[in-house]
């Protein structure tokens, strides 16, 4: 929690590991200076119905501390659908979340933690999980944030 390291990326996998279970993947940019998080998220069930959800991720963290040996970080991130737009101009329409994720890390080493998360599916109806497990699954966050 001292000094400001730059940046670094992480990617988990959020949801239990069961064949045909809702799976939450997201690939995160994280920048220290601003507490600022960029990324892309895939929402995916193979089960039926099946689930494809993709979101352009915004937010932020925090690092919440109960004790000074009790450090936890806490991520908030809206997601948005991706959309391909031409880079000649034009005014972009403007997107509603189809995606909000909270997540809270365990440790300050970014390894794991839990999540609540809703989405917007298909038919515009929103669904929300609760107590999803969180796991890194690749990336490096450094250990002395």
């Amino acid at each position: 929690m001292g000094k400001d390291i730059g940046m670094f990326v992480v990617t988990y996998q959020i949801g239990d590991h069961k064949p045909g279970a809702l799976t939450l993947h997201i690939s995160l940019v994280v920048s220290t200076p601003n507490q600022a998080i960029s990324g892309i998220g895939r929402l995916f069930q193979s089960a039926n119905p099946p689930l494809d959800v993709h979101s352009n991720l915004q937010g932020h963290y925090s690092v919440m501390c109960i004790m000074p040996e009790n450090c936890h970080i806490q991520i908030i991130l809206t997601g948005y659908p991706i959309m391909s737009w031409p880079g000649y101009g034009g005014e972009r329409p403007t997107l509603q979340p189809n995606m909000k994720i909270l997540m809270v890390v365990l440790a300050e080493d970014w390894q794991t933690g839990s999540a609540t998360f809703a989405y917007l599916d298909p038919m515009g109806q929103w669904h929300e999980v609760k107590g999803a497990p969180v796991r890194k699954i690749s990336g490096s966050a450094p250990s002395n944030l």
